[in-house]
Order: structure tokens, then sequence, then C-alpha cells
């Protein structure tokens, strides 16, 4: 079935980098391979951004990092480059992480309730995002955020109805596993205190254990017939041996993994 569209006020952005070997998914890398570990992420970020197309097509981000060897036009170039024309392409700014994050949010929430979604979840079902954006449209006399935990303790989603300012910029310890919860505890303990939702738990794909994850969860997808479900990450599954639709066979390059 085919998600709805959001209201065009809301905005998906795709938090991310260019993929290139040997840039990124260090850890992945050293499962798979630098090659690899690229065409991985390349697949992941597409697909990311197609589920984000279907549900917000005037309303779809890419945020790039910039890369060390390029100053920002050459990073925005290159973002452009890879993207879909309906995706508009911003640059993160910040000195970490959480500074880039706050600076996306405070520009996208101008234009209404906004999420950010990491690049290394193919896989999150468009219905997060749909109950993310729903929870955000609601009216509330206080800030509202949202959390999408991930399954080792950080987040692959968060949303806003406003700039989370301190809870984020003022934070520059992440990737660790209590970022969820320390950001939970900062929102509830803000004056005001923010209304904060959690969706389920997801699994992003950091190591080579964590891709074999996924293959089993698009391969169980797969065999049930999910895969021609609105949100199938068909590049991603593609790689891992999965073509879109049932019965067309393994697909080309590397077998099935976990399938």
């Amino acid at each position: 079935m085919t998600p709805q569209f959001l209201p065009e006020s809301q905005q998906i952005a795709i938090f991310g980098r260019i993929p290139r070997p040997g840039a990124g998914k260090t850890r992945l890398a050293r499962g798979v391979g630098e090659e690899r570990a690229a065409e991985l992420a390349r697949a992941f970020l597409l697909d990311g951004l197609d589920r984000s197309l279907a549900l917000a097509p005037e309303g779809t981000w890419f945020y790039v990092a910039p890369e060390a060897a390029d100053d920002a036009g050459a990073s925005l170039a290159a973002a452009r480059g890879l993207v879909d024309a309906r995706v508009h392409v911003a640059l993160q700014e910040g000195p970490h992480l959480g500074a880039r994050m706050d600076h996306a949010l405070a520009a996208l929430c101008t234009r209404g309730p906004s999420v950010l979604v990491g690049a290394d979840v193919p896989d999150l079902p468009p219905a997060f995002i749909q109950q993310a954006m729903a929870w955000l449209a609601r009216p509330s006399g206080v800030p509202q955020l949202v959390l999408g935990p991930a399954a080792d303790g950080g987040f692959v989603l968060i949303g806003a109805d406003r700039a989370p300012g301190a809870m984020l910029r003022d934070e520059p310890e992440w990737g660790t596993a209590g970022v969820c919860a320390r950001t939970r505890r900062l929102a509830t303990a803000a004056t005001p205190p923010w209304q904060v939702r959690e969706l389920e738990a997801w699994w992003d794909v950091d190591e080579a254990e964590d891709l074999a994850a996924l293959a089993g969860r698009l391969g169980a997808a797969y065999t049930a017939g999910s895969s021609a479900a609105a949100g199938w990450p068909r590049r991603t599954a593609a790689l891992l041996g999965y073509f879109p639709a049932p019965g067309a066979g393994a697909g080309a390059g590397a077998p099935p993994i976990g399938g």
C-alpha cells in the first residue's frame, strides 16, 4: 500500500555524507571492505531518500556532511549530482553532530514539524516517520520532541516542532550507548519541559554483524512477499541478493547474507 503524503509543511531530512571508499562507514568497512561499504552506504542513502520522497515529495532533504578535502560548494555539488532532482540539498553546519542536528532542525522547523533520519537505516518502516509526524502535528502548548531509539542506545530518528537548542547544541558527546536516554533526560528537564514521545526501537547498520541482521530482516520480508510494499529498500535488497519482486531469483553479485 502506498503511504499517504504528509502535509507540505512537514519536512524529512536524511542526515549523511557522500558515500566514498575510505570515507565513513569505517567499522562496516573493516568487515566487508571499503569498496563494498561505500556501495552499501550509497544504497542505504538513496533508499532512505526514496522512502522520504514517497511521504513528502515537496519536503525531502539531504543534509550532507562536508568532506575535509572539499569546500562547501564541492560537497553540495557532489550531493546534488547523487540524489533525485526533487530532493533539497543543504550542508550540515556545526562543530559536532548535535550542533549540526540542531542547526538543521532550526532551519527546517521554520517550515513546519520536521524529522531527521539517519542514512544507515534503509529498512526503517515509513509508518515510523508517519507516526512521528502525527505526534508532532498535534496541538500542544509545550515544545514537542520525538525520538526513534536505535537498538544500540542511540537514535535513528529525531523530530521536533521547533529547534531543540541546548539539548543538542551543547552536548558534544555522540556515538555512545547513552545518547537517546541523555537526550530524553535533557528534554524533560528543560524549561519549559519538552513533551517527549518515543517510537519503537529500530536497527542501524554500523558493523558487519548489523549488515547480517539487516539481510535477515530483508530475507524474511522478501519470503513473506513484502518486497512490493511501500518502503522496500530496493537498492539495498538487490546488493544483498534480493530483487524487488518475489520469484525473480537471487540478485547479481554477492549472495544473500543470512538468507
